[in-house]
């Protein structure tokens, strides 16, 4: 027997079956000022918080050395020309894993081998 399901039970079906789909995370955008303009004073603290995919834009200023070993994008604010004092790390990536830098000045990155 064939039975046909009233509409406003197809519509709640519907949300239901939409609410089970997950959704894609959205990537955020982190500041980090050394005059404390932005979410952070400092690097190693706003990658720390960062999420994979994430963006963070540096201000001027001189920041501390860090070690990145998730998929992040850094990169200066326009018109800024922030400074990474110290040896700054990108290693142990996972696999998949992008990681962009650009317009930082740096006293030295060391990039080693990752499965990325």
């Amino acid at each position: 027997m064939l039975r046909t399901i009233p509409a406003p039970a197809r519509l709640g079906l519907a949300v239901l079956g939409a609410l089970a789909v997950p959704f894609p995370a959205i990537a955020a955008t982190i500041v980090v000022d050394a005059s404390g303009g932005g979410d952070h004073l400092d690097l190693p603290p706003a990658i720390a918080a960062a999420a994979p995919g994430d963006t963070i834009v540096v201000r001027n200023g001189t920041y501390s050395p860090f070690v990145l070993d998730k998929g992040l994008t850094i990169l200066a604010g326009s018109g800024d020309a922030p400074v990474v004092g110290g040896d700054a790390e990108i290693r142990d990536l996972p696999s998949g894993a992008e990681v962009r830098v650009a317009s930082l000045t740096f006293h030295r990155l060391d990039l080693e081998s990752s499965a990325g």
